[in-house]
């Protein structure tokens, strides 16, 4: 093991730690506030867009940032499943390598924020038009 790399695979690693802890962080703030916003348009029905509108954005921008954070964590990852095959660590003790069915499922955590959304937006149509009528 070269000391190049590693300080890549610390790098790497820390890199991954950040992005998941402000991934769980953000997520803790931003999901309750979309959700929140629900139960006060129940409470006020007329600001029921504005509400609405609040939703829609706290959770887009939850999305967007997750997602562009999950970018970046794919290089890290690769980089240090590449340096624990190379050095030859036994497999049970790759820890980035034995994680790697999660990662190669990035395309998942996008498809599953596609479909929140789509709830999201389902259940605001359904709160508006009940309220509506």
């Amino acid at each position: 093991m070269e000391e190049k790399e590693l300080k890549v695979y610390e790098h790497a690693s820390n890199w991954l730690r950040m992005a998941n802890t402000l991934a769980w962080t953000l997520s803790g703030i931003f999901i309750p506030l979309s959700l929140g916003c629900f139960a006060l348009a129940i409470k006020n029905h007329e600001y029921v867009w504005f509400f609405a509108v609040g939703s829609i954005i706290f959770y887009s921008v939850w999305a967007y940032i997750i997602y562009y954070y999950s970018l970046p964590t794919k290089c890290s990852r690769e980089a240090l499943i590449a340096l624990e095959e190379k050095w030859g660590i036994e497999k049970n003790l790759c820890f980035y390598k034995n994680q790697g069915f999660l990662y190669k499922q990035a395309h998942g955590l996008l498809t599953v924020q596609i479909l929140v959304f789509i709830i999201i937006l389902t259940g605001w149509a359904l709160l508006i038009f009940k309220i509506s009528s």
